[in-house]
């Protein structure tokens, strides 16, 4: 019998570029008191982008990272605060994305 051996070889991430500060808050209107008493620092702002895109880019990176071809990819496993639609969850739009035609896709949201 022959072993099989399972892992994870890659992660990534993925910030979008459109950066917002605690001055552009302020700015906005915003309390800075509140700001302070809730910790607010810099936030990034998804332009033209669905959550699917940010899971997708860092997929790809992921994969390339680890050397791999969408196609070597068994499982993936994502996690998102924005979801695209309400069925399918974000995973296997993701998987579909990046071209990961062999993997099972699994949302931990």
């Amino acid at each position: 019998m022959s072993t099989i051996h399972t892992g994870i070889v890659s992660t990534a991430t993925y910030f979008p570029p459109h950066r917002r500060t605690r001055e552009d808050f302020i700015r906005q209107g915003a309390d800075p008191a509140l700001l302070t008493k809730w910790d607010v620092g810099e936030h990034r702002i998804a332009i033209g982008e669905t959550g699917t895109d940010m899971e997708a880019k860092a997929g790809r990176e992921a994969i390339e990272r680890a050397g791999l071809k969408p196609d070597d990819i068994d499982l993936v496993i994502g996690s998102c605060l924005g979801f695209e639609k309400a069925n399918p969850p974000n995973a296997p739009l993701t998987a579909y994305k990046i071209g990961a035609v062999n993997a099972a896709a699994i949302g931990v949201d």
